[in-house]
Order: structure tokens, then C-alpha cells, then sequence
């Protein structure tokens, strides 16, 4: 995440990023500290869950079926996020709601959603930085999932408009980010001597 955020612009540290990983790996570790976990994720996600320890592979059906017995031998169906989708630079792809929901119609279970739109991210994120909501921005580009992570008060919200916000942006909505852009690239300093 560091390296995509550099790479767009925004001069940020490891210390100022928090993902849904790092906080589900929060949240299982206040649950158990010296539990496991069958991991079904990508990227920074077995990394951030080595705190819980875990087992992690390719997205496969085994996988499905050995967290499927998993759930059903009294395992707990924890996700990181409730998105179904996720945007690449390929395309759209399915995201871990999409999976998650697989395995609670196999298994008859609901899921527990830790990061967002579960407030307990946000809130995880400002103790482990040491800030208070009105230090933050949140920026998202989903309304149904990023907004209502940031309906604390004095949080603000910045949503990017993108292809699925432009379909689904309601101005009925009840939740309201602090302002719409185009671009990420609106919010960010203008270096010295550029316009």
C-alpha cells in the first residue's frame, strides 16, 4: 500500500498507513492472542495476520472446502472488508466480500467484518497513531463501504469518484463525505514553484 500511495503522488511512511489487515490482525489478537487462523487473502494480508499465525496459498476450491470444515468444527468466519469488488489496473476483480459470501452460504454462518465499513478500523487506526478524528482524512471511493467508517465526529471524508461511485453516488444519501473529487491528485499540495 505504501509503494501505491508513493506511487500516486503522496509522500506518507509505513507508520501513517493502516489497512484492514493490519487491522483484522488487531482484532484476532485481542480476541486470542495465541490463536491461528486459515488465511484466504493476498498481498499484505498473510504478512499483517503472522501475529495470529496462519496458513496461506493461491485462491483455490481446496481452500474453500478446508476453511468450509474450518467453520463448521467451531472456527469463527472473520473478513477484512465487506467489498465484493475491487478495482485493478486490469479491471474489476472479486473482492473478499465475494468470497467471504461463499462460505457463509456454504456454511450457514454470517460473517464478522473487522475493517471497513466496521468503525472498529478507524478507530484502531487513531490509537495506533495517536490522533483524535479531527487530525484525519479518510479517502475512499466507495460510499457504502469507506463512508461509514468515518461517521465519527469532526471525521472528514473524501470521496474520489470513480466508474462504481459515479453509478451508485446517492444525493439522498444519509451519510455525506466533506467534499467529491475527480482525482486524488485535487487534494494533494501543489509543490514550490508549480502550478
Amino acid at each position: 500500500m505504501l509503494f501505491k500511495l508513493q506511487k500516486m503522488g503522496i509522500e506518507t511512511s509505513q507508520e501513517q498507513v493502516y489497512t484492514s489487515g493490519m487491522t483484522t490482525a488487531a482484532f484476532l489478537h485481542r480476541q486470542k492472542t495465541k490463536g491461528t487462523a486459515f488465511v484466504i487473502g493476498e498481498g499484505g494480508l498473510p504478512l499483517a495476520l503472522q501475529v495470529v499465525g496462519g496458513k496461506e496459498g493461491t485462491l483455490s476450491y481446496e481452500m474453500f472446502e478446508v476453511a468450509h470444515r474450518c467453520i463448521a468444527e467451531g472456527a469463527g468466519l472473520i473478513s477484512t472488508k465487506v467489498d465484493t469488488w475491487c478495482p485493478t489496473d486490469e479491471g474489476p476483480r472479486p473482492g473478499c466480500g465475494a468470497i467471504v459470501a461463499l462460505l457463509e452460504t456454504t456454511s450457514g454462518r454470517t460473517a464478522y467484518h473487522v475493517g471497513k465499513p466496521n468503525p472498529f478500523m478507524m478507530r484502531a487506526a487513531l490509537q495506533r497513531m495517536g490522533l483524535s478524528t479531527d487530525q484525519i482524512t479518510m479517502i475512499g471511493d466507495t460510499m457504502e463501504t469507506d463512508l461509514p467508517g468515518a461517521t465519527d465526529p469532526g471525521s472528514q471524508f473524501v470521496l474520489v469518484r470513480i466508474v462504481s461511485t459515479k453509478r451508485t453516488h446517492r444525493a439522498d444519501s444519509p451519510c455525506k463525505p466533506t467534499c467529491i473529487v475527480e482525482s486524488i491528485a485535487e487534494r494533494l499540495p501543489t509543490p514550490a514553484g508549480t502550478r
